[in-house]
Formats: structure tokens, C-alpha cells, sequence
């Protein structure tokens, strides 16, 4: 974006913000916002492009497991999700960038209008399908373990549709049993930062500059990359 003294062209053309939607605040979802809040807010990427908003949904209420994993304080425990969210990003928060918390779940296609970008972080097939279905440049991040899947926009879509089952169970990002045990493992981690990588790549590229945002792939914490997806 070309600058002009000390003002970026989008400071100076009234450029409507940037709208990202992060579908779910979980293990991936609640560790992304919050490594992406304050990247946002440093730097000239989102003054460049007008400003962010970055909105959150998820129903969900803050329980003492979450605390362990998805790095809600045990003082957030009763709390929504998002409102506990918006809550510790609130001094992030500028005239460039803001963070607003919605504590539902994604529900209809009408929810999404208006994003540019689009990152479902939930382990809902309905939630995926609304995504891959209302188009434009969107991020599918899933997790079990130690291991996770990112699939995105420009992937093939009968492969889209061949990763994603309609009437798979919902489930959480730790197998069975870890919590107790405390052999918490941390895939989520690694999709939390995949999905900040592709957020401020694919930032750049809206800017036009020649990003490439991180490809899909799957991934082991353990045994590394597993399989990348052409695109």
C-alpha cells in the first residue's frame, strides 16, 4: 500500500475495515485471537488496508478444563467464552483494530455476509459446511492431539468435500482421557499458528503485495508434516 508522508493511501481514502470472522473460541479458535489481536495492532498492515474488526463467535461457556489447554484464566471460569476474550484483548484494542466477542454459534450462511476472511476453528461439520458454502477466502483449521488439518479456499472442492463429513460427531481438540492424565497434547497450538501465518499473509495479498499464504496441510507435532494438499 503506498504511503504518502507520514499517512497510509487507505488512512487517507476512508477505506471501510478489514473484517475477519473467527468461528469458535476454543483450544485453536482462543489461541489464534489471542496471538492475533496484537499483531494486528502493531505496524502499518491494517492502517494500510483501513482498520480490522475481528469477530468471534462461540456459545460456549469457560469451564475449569478449558483452563488447562485454551489458556482461559480460572478467574474466567462461568464466563462466555468471547466476553472473556474481548475482556483480556482490551488493551489491544486501538482505532485500527478492535475485537467483538459473539456468544452464539454460527447458524446461517446470513452470518457470514460482509468478511473477507473466514476462519472456522470449531469442530462442527455444520459450522464447516456454512463456511466452504458461502464462498470467498476461508481458512478450516481441525485438531485431535498432537496433530492438525488446514484446508483452505483454493484447495480442490471434491477434496473439500471428501475431507469434511456431514455427520461427523463433534469432539475436543485432546483425545480422551488427557485432561486426567495431563498428557495434554498441543496440535491446537500448531493450528493456532497456521491460522494467524495465513491471516497476515492473506492481509498482504488483499494490500497487494505478492504473499503466499501458508499452504494446506496436516501436520504432526511429532512426526511433522504428514500431507500437504495441492492448491
Amino acid at each position: 500500500m503506498m504511503r504518502i508522508g507520514i499517512l497510509t493511501i487507505g488512512e487517507m481514502s476512508g477505506l471501510r475495515k478489514i473484517r475477519i470472522c473467527v468461528v469458535g473460541a476454543g483450544g485453536i479458535g482462543a489461541n489464534l485471537v489471542r496471538a492475533l489481536i496484537p499483531s494486528l495492532s502493531s505496524g502499518g498492515l491494517v492502517r494500510g488496508l483501513g482498520g480490522a474488526e475481528v469477530v468471534v463467535m462461540d456459545s460456549d461457556i469457560v469451564s475449569s478444563s478449558n483452563v488447562v489447554h485454551q489458556g482461559f484464566l480460572p478467574s474466567y471460569v462461568g464466563t462466555p467464552k468471547t466476553s472473556a476474550l474481548e475482556h483480556s484483548m482490551r488493551e489491544h484494542h486501538n482505532r485500527w483494530v478492535s475485537l467483538i466477542g459473539i456468544s452464539s454459534d454460527l447458524d446461517s450462511l446470513d452470518e457470514l455476509g460482509g468478511f473477507d476472511l473466514v476462519i472456522v476453528c470449531v469442530d462442527s461439520p455444520r459450522a464447516r459446511l456454512l463456511v466452504h458454502q458461502n464462498g470467498g477466502k476461508w481458512l478450516d483449521l481441525r485438531c485431535r492431539g498432537d496433530c492438525f488439518v488446514a484446508i483452505d479456499y483454493r484447495m480442490d472442492e471434491d477434496l473439500i468435500s471428501e475431507m469434511t463429513d456431514p455427520n461427523q460427531m463433534a469432539g475436543s481438540c485432546q483425545h480422551q482421557g488427557a485432561l486426567d492424565r495431563g498428557m495434554i497434547q498441543f496440535g491446537h497450538l500448531s493450528a493456532a499458528s497456521h491460522g494467524c501465518q495465513w491471516i497476515i499473509q492473506e492481509l498482504f495479498r488483499i494490500s497487494g503485495e505478492p504473499y503466499l499464504a501458508p499452504i494446506p496441510v496436516a501436520h504432526s507435532v511429532t512426526y511433522g508434516t504428514l500431507e500437504r494438499f495441492d492448491i
